[in-house]
């Protein structure tokens, strides 16, 4: 049977969500434009307004009548998902744009900019809110210039580098704080040489190994991806897998064509296999499943066995505190759907080989029963 490739855009949401969470996302996003108005109008230094829905139906149906009552069990959900989302953002954009202590606050940020865009998962979509804070009229050329910079939006940085080429305090820009904007300010002038390259290689790749962990940021990653040759794709992924977290699941596995698969996997194949179980937290477990699903019938049976044994490891010698019910459901369901002979290798694998600490005359401690448990 042929193996049938994949040729969706993003492994974790390949096709649309349900109406229910739709629209329990957009009622969640509704409810925190509401609430940050009156964050905003007492100042407070931490967003830590909370929605109790199931004790305040009442508030919420005054908020938004003839709320319909089947989305009330996603709401809660995602009212959480949106406000720590809403945390990171700030963080992210205080950091990296909004660096001057009088724009800099909670408060100052929140006040000018909260027409936020959705991602599928009830998060904030970086990059379509970037676009909108380009058009906002809250914001000056320089800060507009700066998170086009930030987001890599080509056609906007080269329409508003004229209106603040000749304005804008160059000095405190280092490439090791602001990559992005460095590197655009070096384009611009025709001055790439200046760019930092101690691989020497193309500045495309030194801009791809600089990336930080831009777990929120993709349009950094893949701006510079779809700019380098195939040949060179492999070696940066098995080095900066890692590093790109959530991105690299999303958007960049798929692109690898096979031959740079196949190089990735036979390199950090089981590493990455027990790198998911570290996404085993209930709000990254679909990136996860999602990805095991892609790599499944592309891993050799050493590879898995390798996996299985890490995880038998780890559960032996560090209980039940490391496998948190989310990483145990995780290694669950990536279990049970492997193929067979993949199940076959590894059983074989942990009944031939059995280093692990056991009491005498009693195979496997209780500690393992769990673990023994998914595997039958």
């Amino acid at each position: 049977m042929n193996e049938t490739e994949s040729n969706v855009y993003d492994l974790v949401y390949p096709s649309p969500v349900t109406l229910k969470e739709i629209s329990s996302i957009v009622v969640a996003v509704q409810l925190w434009r509401k609430e940050i108005c009156p964050h905003i109008e007492k100042e407070r230094r931490k967003l830590n307004v909370k929605l109790n829905l199931k004790e305040n139906d009442i508030r919420l149906r005054n908020v938004i009548p003839n709320l319909p009552s089947a989305i009330y069990d996603y709401l809660e959900e995602y009212v959480e998902i949106f406000r720590v989302s809403i945390l990171r953002w700030l963080n992210y954009h205080r950091e990296n744009i909004f660096t001057s202590c009088d724009y800099g606050s909670l408060k100052n940020i929140l006040i000018r900019f909260h027409d936020f865009s959705w991602d599928w998962n009830g998060t904030i979509h970086y990059a379509r809110t970037a676009k909108r804070m380009i058009l906002c009229d809250q914001f000056d050329e320089d800060e507009k210039f700066k998170i086009a910079c930030l987001y890599c939006f080509e056609d906007d940085i080269k329409r508003i580098w004229p209106s603040v080429s000749s304005n804008m305090d160059w000095s405190s820009i280092d490439f090791d704080h602001f990559p992005q904007l460095f590197y655009w300010i070096c384009f611009l002038r025709n001055e790439l040489d200046k760019v930092p390259n101690p691989r020497n290689v193309s500045i495309d790749e030194a801009m791809l190994y600089k990336c930080k962990s831009q777990s929120v940021n993709d349009s950094f990653v893949k701006y510079f991806w779809d700019r380098i040759p195939f040949d060179k794709q492999a070696q940066i992924v098995i080095e900066r897998y890692v590093t790109w977290s959530l991105i690299f699941c999303r958007f960049i596995l798929q692109k690898l064509n096979k031959h740079n698969l196949e190089m990735f996997l036979n390199a950090k194949g089981a590493v990455f296999l027990g790198f998911l179980l570290y996404f085993g937290d209930a709000s990254e477990l679909r990136t996860a499943l999602r990805t095991w699903m892609y790599i499944q019938n592309r891993i050799s049976s050493s590879l898995f066995i390798s996996y299985v044994d890490k995880s038998f490891r780890c559960e032996c010698y560090m209980g039940a505190e490391f496998y948190s019910y989310n990483k145990r459901y995780l290694f669950s369901k990536i279990w049970k759907s492997a193929p067979q002979h993949l199940k076959r290798s590894a059983i074989q694998n942990i009944l031939s080989n059995s280093p692990y600490p056991s009491s005498p005359g009693h195979p496997f401690q209780r500690k393992q029963v769990k673990f023994l448990f998914v595997l039958l």
